[in-house]
């Protein structure tokens, strides 16, 4: 079973993204030039799903991502 994480897209993506590969969780693709909705990332446990910060507590909240972070 995969964690779906929901990011919100800009500088709060930069942040998250930053505190995520401390821990060894980085994207396979550039977030900003890839037009996938769903990201692959070094940690094949883990996806990422990068939104609007509107729309990640729609995509919590209907099941589509485990957890969200739409501000720091």
């Amino acid at each position: 079973m995969k964690l779906t994480l929901a990011l919100s897209k800009g500088r709060i993506f930069e942040e998250t993204a930053e505190i995520l590969s401390k821990i060894g969780i980085r994207p396979l693709e550039d977030p900003e030039k890839s037009r996938k909705l769903i990201i692959e990332t070094s940690n094949p446990d883990v996806r990422l799903i990068i939104v609007r910060a509107t729309d990640v507590p729609t995509y919590v909240q209907f099941g589509g991502a485990d957890f969200g972070v739409a501000g720091l």
